[in-house]
């Protein structure tokens, strides 16, 4: 249970999956590239998880590129895990700062760098002892 978190970074940061097929790699390249743009939200600003399907055919169709039902949908499965890993990526590196910002404050009050009461280093004392247990979790 505890290196279930490690293995899910682990997997984050592993190179993006790829199609055995050409016409699918192509066309998971030239999605991923619309769906960066600059007018783009998350994976194609869909609403659903099945609108992506409908969205991916629509964008294909509309720049002349055709594809199977079943490489459609390998394209979809490709970019939703590519969604899930960036997705990990980004809490990871949140949780790293928030985790650097809190002991940083935390052992400047328990350690003196900062003039502090009694009260507040049990804080810092608190603050320190909740880091910890959120990482072991």
């Amino acid at each position: 249970m505890i290196f279930e978190g490690l293995r899910e970074i682990a997997d984050a940061y592993k190179p993006d999956p790829r199609g055995e097929n050409k016409q699918v790699d192509e066309a998971v390249t030239f999605l991923t590239s619309v769906r960066e743009g600059p007018t783009a939200l998350g994976f194609f600003g869909r609403q659903k998880p099945s609108d992506a399907v409908s969205v991916a055919v629509g964008l294909l169709q509309e720049y002349g590129r055709q594809l199977t039902y079943e490489q459609t949908v390998k394209v979809v499965e490709i970019l939703q895990t590519l969604d899930e890993r960036r997705s990990v990526r980004r809490r990871f590196v949140i949780q790293i700062v928030v985790t650097i910002v809190a002991l940083a404050i935390a052992l400047s009050i328990v350690f003196g760098l900062v003039v502090a009461s009694d009260d507040l280093k049990k804080i810092g004392y608190g603050l320190i002892g909740t880091l910890i247990g959120y990482w072991l979790k």
